[in-house]
């Protein structure tokens, strides 16, 4: 055998057995070294450690789903507009409620004369303001106008809302089919009672956020869903949750919406507050209106409310919901701890002006 034919013999299996290295010691065996039986009978040992690797693309935006949301929306509400020696001037934004044009916005875009006030519809549509009615608790006030076929916003649950989580302030443009928006993010759910103080006349809780600078009375708030989970009543957001309450009250009597008055304001013990600093678990009083129902019953400053009519009170219950459900003239039953001594007093409610 020549040295050529030696030499490229040599070359050939050396080629091979890199190759058969590669794909067999590398690649197959480590592939088949896994299976349940080899691995068992330790037929098969990689000699090197598996590493499985995915690769993902992942498309990171920080408006998030911002403008799908503004379309979403933005055919659901409305502006409410009046019309004055041939000038009209847009007055606060609306949510449209029901499809035969029955609308919310902030008490305060009213007057006392609806002569020159509508509705402008972000397609255009508009009609005149016939009658509408305020919540006294909420500063809302609910609408009516002679449209049919209204698109309707859908009311998502502001309790599903997360600290950090995107949301959006959206009015109706006064040109059609646009909408103007501001972006922000909600600093606290309307879960969290750490820290802050509720009124007992106001039938619900509400989530907050840093931009309420600027906004338009009535102004929608949008979660990335396009869903309404607050209005913007010109001071606070009513939150859907509350909303979805005084939209049951108004179509009950569209003419006058009655609430409870109690008069004091709040601020929740929880259990681990009560466990550390030696107090029962209720609702610790911070505030009594002078001349108030409150006041009236004896309740003071410092009190610390356990029951409501038998009923103990825990940090996951929303007391202020509880007190809708009385009407001007009920009565309730506190049993108040005060200092040391536990007393019972009875609360009745008046109607909320």
């Amino acid at each position: 055998m020549s040295k050529k034919l030696i030499a490229l013999v040599i070359v050939l299996c050396v080629i091979f057995s890199w190759v058969f290295e590669v794909f067999a010691g590398r690649f197959l065996v480590a592939k088949i070294s896994t299976w349940p039986m080899l691995n068992r009978l330790k037929i098969l040992s990689p000699q090197a450690p598996i590493v499985i690797t995915y690769r993902e693309t992942i498309r990171v935006s920080d408006s998030g789903d911002a403008p799908q949301a503004a379309a979403q929306v933005k055919s659901k509400i409305s502006l409410v507009v009046s019309a004055q020696s041939g000038s009209v001037l847009a007055e606060g934004a609306a949510v449209n409620l029901t499809s035969d044009g029955v609308f919310v916005t902030a008490a305060s875009v009213f007057g006392k004369n609806l002569k020159d006030a509508y509705v402008l519809l972000n397609d255009g549509r508009s009609a005149s303001i016939d009658s509408f009615a305020v919540d006294p608790a909420t500063k809302l006030a609910f609408f009516k106008a002679k449209l049919d076929r209204v698109p309707t916003a859908n009311l998502g649950a502001s309790a599903d809302l997360k600290p950090g989580e995107k949301i959006l302030f959206v009015e109706s443009s006064m040109q059609n089919y646009f909408a103007k928006t501001v972006s922000a993010s909600v600093n606290s759910s309307q879960t969290d009672i750490a820290g802050q103080e509720f009124e007992s006349d106001m039938p619900g809780r509400s989530f907050t956020t840093g931009v309420l600078e600027a906004l338009v009375k009535g102004q929608a708030v949008v979660n990335g869903g396009g869903e309404v989970v607050g209005v913007w009543n010109g001071g606070a957001i009513i939150s859907s949750d509350v909303l979805k309450q005084a939209i049951n009250l108004y179509l009950q009597n569209p003419q006058k919406m009655v609430r409870p008055s109690f008069g004091f304001s709040y601020a929740a013990i929880s259990e681990n507050e009560s466990r550390l600093g030696g107090m029962p678990q209720g609702l610790l009083v911070k505030s009594v209106v002078p001349g108030g129902q409150a006041r009236g019953a004896g309740l003071a400053v410092g009190d610390i409310i356990t029951e409501f009519n038998g009923q103990k009170i825990s940090e996951m219950q929303q007391p202020e919901e509880v007190f809708q459900k009385y009407k001007p003239g009920d009565k309730i039953k506190l049993s108040v701890a005060r200092g040391k001594q536990v007393i019972s007093l009875t609360l009745t409610a008046a109607e909320l002006k």
